[in-house]
């Protein structure tokens, strides 16, 4: 018997540790973050699949959010890992179309659904892999970065030169991993932040206190950040969330 679900949640989210009497297996379609556990942490972002082993003690934490299938089976199962496994979907996702398929079709249980789950089961077992060393690293630093936005003396050189391996190499892995830079990842979240802060609060903040609050120290940098990603400056921005009023 498999219990299926789709779980998604916005901002800041810390599940603490608990158990299940089945095997759960959390595929994660969006957002990033940490899968906890007694042990340490399996960092995940979008394409990461993580297998729990009853019993085991875990805990999901994320900084913004993620969207994930989940799936737990009663009773025998195809695993046998004795400890959580940290797998990653095929290039072209093809775990996560089958995921899709079987949320679709969770509400009208038979033969077919069973054949859906039994080949997303065997799929993910021959054709995702292990996550590798450096791309752990790479999500460990991406989960720092989200964490920390915030902080005006956040540095990704930093960060990058903490997780063992060569500046260039691991800067250049983690772009292939999230398609941006260290740092452009990091003025991402701020501007995301500064958007969000913006429409909450539009006039009642200044924009220079919006800055601040996002990391950065410097607000012409800011402003130019906003703009490239948003295609208006902060102040347009301000006037059209007020229009809208």
């Amino acid at each position: 018997m498999k219990n299926i679900s789709l779980i998604g949640i916005d901002g800041k989210l810390e599940y603490p540790l608990h158990t299940h009497e089945s095997y759960e297996i959390i595929h994660y379609f969006e957002g990033i973050g940490r899968m906890k556990l007694s042990s340490g942490e399996l960092p995940f972002a979008p394409g990461s699949i993580i297998l729990t082993p009853a019993g085991v003690p875990h805990g999901t934490a994320s900084e913004h959010g993620f969207k994930a299938f989940v799936m737990k089976e009663e009773g025998g199962n195809i695993f046998r890992f004795s400890e959580p496994v940290l797998l990653r979907d095929n290039e072209t996702r093809d775990a996560e179309a089958l995921a899709r398929m079987i949320l679709r079709n969770r509400l009208t249980p038979g033969e077919y659904l069973n054949a859906l789950t039994e080949a997303y089961l065997h799929f993910i077992l021959q054709n995702s892999r292990p996550e590798d060393s450096i791309t752990c690293a790479v999500r460990k630093i991406a989960n720092e970065l989200s964490e920390r936005f915030f902080e005006f003396g956040l540095s990704p050189a930093a960060l990058l030169n903490e997780s063992g391996y060569a500046e260039d190499y691991i800067r250049a892995h983690f772009k292939k991993v999230f398609g941006k830079t260290p740092t452009e990842f990091l003025n991402a979240l701020r501007i995301d932040h500064a958007v969000y802060l913006i429409e909450l609060y539009k006039k009642a903040i200044t924009l220079s206190e919006v800055s601040g609050r996002c990391g950065f120290a410097d607000y012409v940098y800011f402003s130019k950040k906003f703009k490239e990603q948003m295609g208006v400056s902060p102040k347009v921005y301000t006037k059209q969330c007020e229009a809208k009023e």
